[in-house]
């Protein structure tokens, strides 16, 4: 399959031979295909993706150029309307069904990145990409929605305010990770920005969901096991050098998993209607704040 759109903006960045193929991407989450595209030379591949000036400001601020645990950049391009970015493309696996072997060369890139930018300091970094005041106004907006569960939700955003910041994927969903053996990239950082330490943690942690014997077509498997190992990994070999403490870390990671479900919450009681997940991820969420003390 060859796409014109895609063969066009390559020509906007230059390129003179165009791929044997341009397949699109296809949405996790409804199967529909998606302005990202595999290109596919007979030497090499690539990826283009149609992107935001927020994801630009990340990579060239955060990655320059990538690698590491992020894919390489190749450059940006404007054609027409859009923003498109021409990147490496990473042959591998996402972790959206887990496995130990893909776990831990997430939990390190993760860790990597966020040592790379704790407690950053530089004002001009923090306002890149989705920074902080942004992100807290729109959190902030869910409080009157939360019910009983209120004063949990306050302590979150309690938490939030008060934690060390570092480099974040707010949307580390498990299909934004792709792991190749030993290295893992992360991707999507249309919501990255400095942001409180345990944002990007539980979100890639939250969803996952105990495997089934049969095959398993659900968006994010993750065993309970595999999920207390990425909490103590990720305690062990960071947070705790950091000069947090079991206990704090727990209440902490529970606050920022309880946001997660909370997320339901607020769209069924803003919306006027009850949605699909709702009821599951309300009784997670209650169950953190009972477990918490709330």
């Amino acid at each position: 399959m060859r796409s014109e759109l895609a063969e066009r903006v390559l020509r906007a960045f230059g390129i003179k031979t165009m791929p044997e193929e341009s397949w699109p991407f296809f949405a996790e989450e409804d199967g529909e295909p998606y302005a990202v595209w595999r290109l596919t030379w007979p030497d090499r591949r690539a990826v283009l993706k149609q992107t935001s000036p927020e994801e630009r400001a990340v990579y060239e601020t955060f990655f320059g150029r990538g690698g590491g645990p992020v894919p390489e950049i190749y450059g940006f391009t404007a054609f027409g309307e859009h923003l498109y970015m021409l990147m490496e493309y990473v042959e591998g696996e996402t972790l959206s069904h887990c496995a130990r072997g893909k776990l831990i060369p997430a939990l390190d890139a993760l860790i990597d990145i966020q040592e790379r930018w704790w407690n950053d300091a530089d004002p001009g970094r923090a306002r890149v990409g989705y920074d902080f005041d942004a992100c807290l106004a729109h959190l902030e907006k869910r409080l009157p929605y939360m019910g009983e569960l209120t004063d949990t939700y306050r302590d979150y955003l309690e938490a939030f305010r008060a934690l060390p910041r570092t480099l974040c994927n707010e949307d580390l969903l498990p299909f934004n990770v792709v792991v190749s053996g030993e290295r893992a990239v992360i991707l999507d950082w249309e919501f990255g920005g400095i942001l409180p330490w345990p944002c990007a943690p539980a979100r890639l942690l939250a969803f996952g969901e105990e495997p089934e014997e049969d095959g398993d077509d659900r968006l994010f498997v993750m065993s309970e096991d595999d999920r207390q190992f990425a909490l103590e990994y990720y305690f062990e070999r960071f947070i705790s050098k950091k000069g947090v403490s079991r206990a704090e870390y727990n209440r902490i990671m529970g606050l920022f998993l309880f946001k997660e479900y909370s997320e339901w919450i607020y769209c069924a009681n803003s919306g006027g209607e009850k949605i699909e997940n709702y009821e599951k991820y309300y009784q997670k969420a209650l169950d953190i704040a009972r477990r918490l003390g709330a």
